[in-house]
């Protein structure tokens, strides 16, 4: 019924054109997002000397943290089905678009790592060699 619509097929033309632009973008977005310092601090590991605390074992906040979990495993199937669910997606496919502007280039350059500077069988601060490491394409 709709497969000779001047709009289908202007939707399936434009899904054809963008799609494989919309990939590259994303690859492109998470690889600075995983590549930027604020990324690689949240992700490290922990110090030898830091010492880490699960909560959920403490007696105080482990009983908010279940109440938290159980509040979100009944909440999830409602906003899955939710207006705020696909606005929030409408938001995100934006974004990705955003990003091939010249803002959203400087933006994304601002998360990537520096350039590092070849300087072969250099120690870092854990006496670890860096020589072997590739720079960043």
């Amino acid at each position: 019924m709709l497969s000779g619509s001047t709009v289908v097929a202007a939707i399936q033309s434009l899904r054809e054109t963008v799609g494989p632009y919309t990939a590259a973008v994303r690859s492109r977005t998470i690889y600075s997002i995983r590549n930027s310092r604020i990324y690689r601090w949240f992700t490290a590991p922990p110090e030898p000397e830091v010492i880490v605390i699960d909560l959920r074992e403490t007696y105080l906040i482990a009983p908010v943290l279940a109440l938290l979990d159980r509040t979100v495993a009944v909440l999830r199937p409602w906003f899955h089905a939710s207006q705020l669910k696909r606005g929030t997606d409408i938001l995100a496919r934006l974004v990705i678009r955003a990003i091939d502007t010249r803002l959203g280039r400087t933006i994304v350059a601002v998360f990537e790592p520096p350039e590092l500077l070849q300087q072969p069988d250099h120690e870092n601060q854990h006496g670890e060699s860096d020589g072997d490491q590739e720079p960043p394409t």
